[in-house]
Parts: C-alpha cells; structure tokens; sequence
C-alpha cells in the first residue's frame, strides 16, 4: 500500500471514530468539538486526493497525534459516567486544548500540501530550463 493511500484510510478510520465519540458523549461543548475536528479531518483527507506531498506531516498527524487524541477521548468518555467532576474537569481541559492544538495542525498541513507540491513543480521546471540551456550550448545527447 502506498503512503497516500494509507493516510486516506487513516483519516476515514479516525473520522469514523471521532463521529463514533461525538455520539457517545455527553458533554455538548466536546460533541461539537468533536465534530468540527472529524470535519477537518475529512476536508484534509479531500484535499490528500490533490497533492502527493506532506508525508511528514501526515505521518506524524495519524500516527502519532490523533492516536494520543484517542487515548484522552476514550479516557474522557470513561470519566463522564463517574462522580469524580475533578478529573472529569481536566480531562476535558486537556481534550479541549489538544483538539484545538490539532485543528491549527491540520490548518497548516492543509497549507503546507500545496506549496510542497508548487516547489517540486518549481524545481523540475527549472531542472528542464538547465537542460534545454545545456542541450542547446552542447547539442543534445541521447
């Protein structure tokens, strides 16, 4: 499988969860918040299908920050049907703050992707100019 096709399936699967989480929790304020993230996610995996750059980025997105994200919202969820508001109250700070640190993620891997692609264009366009010049100074060689 190769790496675009493995963050489509990665982002489908962490939408999935991420709309499987909404549904189960009670909390208003992490329901839509849950929402608007698996919303991003998906704006992203639609905008993957364009460009073939950002496998850094994507990597450490879908393996390394939304499978902590997991772990917190799974924490979370557990807490919400105990009495323990104190916990229940950090935890949900902590999902909060990590669910908007991964939307400006996402916003600037979303802006990384096309100017990736536009520098590559660049380069090969320039690596084809520096041939064409060589070709023409010293004839073409096959």
């Amino acid at each position: 499988m190769d790496f675009k096709q493995k963050h489509m399936d990665d982002a489908a699967r962490h939408v999935a969860f991420l709309n499987d989480m909404s549904d189960s929790i009670h909390n208003i304020e992490v329901k839509e918040r849950l929402r608007v993230l698996a919303n991003r996610i998906n704006d992203l995996k639609d905008m993957q299908v364009l460009f073939d750059s950002g496998e850094r980025e994507l990597d450490q997105l879908y393996d390394r920050y939304l499978p902590y994200l997991q772990t917190i919202i799974l924490s979370y969820q557990k807490l919400e049907g105990s009495w323990n508001f104190e916990e229940i109250q950090r935890v949900r700070g902590m999902l909060m703050h990590s669910t908007e640190q991964l939307m400006d993620s996402i916003l600037e891997i979303k802006r990384i992707l096309p100017q990736d692609e536009m520098s590559m264009a660049n380069a090969e366009k320039k690596a084809m100019e520096a041939k064409k010049q060589l070709e023409e100074k010293y004839g073409k060689t096959n």
